[in-house]
């Protein structure tokens, strides 16, 4: 692989891709370092710094090996200024082996550093909250994002990308159940229809003389009836009861394109609970944004009255965030949720989000 003078990697290195890395390697990786480098994962106001030099480089990086003529231009120049090769002069009076020896070392001591700074990077605790990048607050999402709340330490972004992925896959997991108890649902219906609507001959009705009631103990099992043959009960009028609110809803990825103007959702979940009357709610979730140096997350909690299908409230969320959210009954397992923020605070770097919400089914 060459490299121009003076440059100890190329761009290509950099981002941990070959040369002939497809767009698809290149986006990967960039998300992947985005993750690891985002400025909002520092709270030490040196790291933070360092971090967002280290995401302006990787923001040029990006621009010019994702345009196909910039790259062209680039892979050229890689080609033009070849690193001269290192030969040892057999006349020379230096040794080979020494040179070996002292190059050993020299990565020895590289790799221990490293190891170091890693240890003590690790055992750094966050405070409980850190001012985010104003200059971006107010940014349109396609849905709500959550910031971590309360004082917990900042996890670490691979445990924290491997846990939005398991979400994802919870997400598709309900999804199918939902899909599957409908289709069943809708099978019975018309099993009932068909036979309601089959001719049969009419039995006269015979005189049977009454049994002696059969002890408690002799009586047999009630019959279970597979779930395909039993008819769903009526649907009760939307907004007739606050704890039709109630459960846990998910984002379900339908695979349709999405607007361009918003970011796309890894995953939405709302958990809403119902209490005289009274529903109280919160809300997370998690944004793909690789354009900004935000935070990727929205969370806030709320509490209020339904209206019939239609419940608005105010929220408050973590560094002083707050704003009003509004939720609508589409029908018994469809939510629409609608969010706005008044005060971004010192955390949440998304202003407002729109999702709808599919209901878990147990």
């Amino acid at each position: 692989m060459l490299r121009r003078p003076g440059l100890e990697s190329n761009y290509y290195e950099e981002l941990g891709v070959a040369e002939d890395a497809s767009p698809a390697e290149l986006r990967d990786a960039f998300r992947a370092l985005v993750r690891l480098l985002h400025p909002d994962q520092q709270t030490n106001p040196d790291l933070k710094s360092m971090a967002e030099r280290h995401m302006r480089r990787l923001n040029g990086i990006y621009g010019v090996l994702s345009d196909p003529a910039k790259r062209r231009d680039y892979d050229t120049s890689l080609q033009e200024d070849p690193v001269p090769a290192i030969v040892f002069n057999p006349s020379s009076n230096i040794d080979p082996r020494r040179f070996v020896s002292r190059f050993l070392w020299i990565g020895a001591l590289v790799i221990l550093g490293g190891a170091c700074i890693w240890m003590f990077m690790d055992g750094i605790e966050p405070p409980a909250s850190a001012p985010a990048d104003r200059s971006n607050s107010f940014v349109r999402a396609a849905a709500p994002v959550t910031p971590r709340t309360g004082s917990a330490p900042a996890s670490n972004p691979e445990i924290e990308t491997l846990q939005a992925d398991l979400r994802v896959a919870r997400s598709e997991r309900d999804a199918a159940r939902y899909e599957l108890a409908r289709l069943r649902a809708a099978i019975a219906v018309r099993d009932r229809d068909s036979h309601s609507s089959a001719s049969f001959t009419p039995v006269p009705p015979v005189a049977v003389p009454p049994a002696d009631p059969l002890p408690a103990e002799k009586l047999p099992p009630p019959s279970r009836l597979p779930a395909s043959n039993i008819v769903p009960a009526m649907p009760r009028p939307l907004g007739s009861d606050p704890h039709q609110f109630a459960g846990f809803w998910f984002f379900v990825q339908t695979g349709q394109p999405q607007n361009k103007n918003l970011y796309p959702p890894q995953f939405i979940e709302a958990t809403l609970t119902e209490h005289n009357g009274a529903i109280h709610g919160t809300y997370r979730s998690r944004y793909r944004i690789v354009d900004r140096a935000i935070s990727p997350d929205v969370n806030f909690e709320f509490s209020g009255s339904a209206n019939g299908p239609t419940l608005v409230t105010p929220w408050t969320g973590p560094g002083g965030a707050k704003g009003q959210v509004t939720l609508t009954l589409i029908n018994e397992n469809s939510l629409k949720l609608d969010w706005s923020a008044s005060d971004v605070g010192s955390v949440q770097g998304l202003a407002s989000g729109t999702a709808t919400l599919t209901r878990r089914i147990e």
